[in-house]
């Protein structure tokens, strides 16, 4: 579905793209609706999140007399904290449509990136920090850059008929900051895999993230501040106040408190889970 959409929005965006595939009966994506169409692929993806994060683990009741509860019983927490792992394949696709079609391909290189770091056995500091590297490279490599003229608007309207400056602000934040998006999830997901009984990783991992952004804000403001009189102040530093200020606000304060909120509730619900489970298993 989410192949579909993108097909048919890049023949009407970008038709040249398409030459040489005449022959592959592609041009009766140009007829379909496009809003309907993203329309149901975001609430595929919607759904479908839904079903992964309040889906309950199901396990029998524990036998007393087995000796290898306490082992099962993290067994059965692993499990579900790899519940989290589906998510970045639904995200990928959810920021692919969101992307450039040029852009797709390089989402696969972000996936073998991500393959390389988890098998590197690297300490919960080091992935912090390769992943804001990460989130900063990115979001260059996809296209963006410190000017307003290279904002993408053109897929902050998809599923949108008509002007909603709260959906559109969204989309199209979510359509710039794809790189760094992905990589906030994909580098809690490398915590929970090896943090090798770290229990506090994540909260450390997001206290990191929020010192390099004060400060990086702090220091942008404190330039725009002492070069207030300079003559490029609206063309160079009024831009990239801006920009700090998306990062600041949209990607730390929204998507990576929301993304550190979801994986830390997922965790507690585990531990409400174990303590039921233990209290069946010792009559406590």
């Amino acid at each position: 579905m989410s192949l579909g959409f993108k097909m048919s929005f890049t023949l009407a965006d970008a038709p040249e793209l398409f030459q040489g595939f005449e022959n592959f009966q592609i041009s009766v994506l140009a007829d379909s609706d496009l809003v309907l169409q993203a329309k149901m692929v975001f609430i595929g993806l919607a759904l479908s999140c839904l079903d992964i994060l309040l889906a309950i683990p199901i396990t029998g009741k524990p036998d007393a007399r087995n000796s290898q509860i306490p082992k099962r019983l993290r067994a059965d927490k692993e499990n579900t904290m790899e519940r989290l792992v589906p998510l970045q394949g639904i995200l990928s696709l959810f920021l692919m449509t969101q992307s450039r079609v040029t852009n797709v391909p390089i989402f696969a290189l972000f996936e073998l990136q991500l393959q390389a770091l988890a098998h590197m056995n690297l300490s919960p500091v080091e992935i912090s920090l390769t992943s804001i590297i990460f989130q900063y490279t990115s979001f260059f490599a996809l296209g963006g850059s410190n000017a307003i003229s290279t904002i993408d608007l053109s897929n902050g309207y998809n599923g949108v008929a008509g002007y909603n400056a709260t959906v559109v602000g969204a989309l199209t934040f979510c359509s710039n900051w794809a790189g760094p998006i992905w990589w906030t999830l994909a580098t809690v997901l490398l915590l929970i895999r090896g943090r090798q009984g770290k229990s506090r990783c994540l909260e450390n991992f997001y206290l990191l993230l929020t010192v390099f952004v004060a400060n990086a804000t702090f220091f942008v403001m404190l330039a725009c501040t002492a070069l207030r009189t300079h003559l490029f102040v609206w063309t160079v530093f009024s831009p990239k106040f801006l920009y700090i200020m998306a990062w600041g606000l949209g990607q730390h304060l929204c998507v990576s408190t929301a993304v550190l909120a979801c994986s830390l509730w997922v965790e507690n619900k585990d531990r409400h889970f174990d303590s039921v489970r233990l209290n069946r298993v010792y009559g406590t």
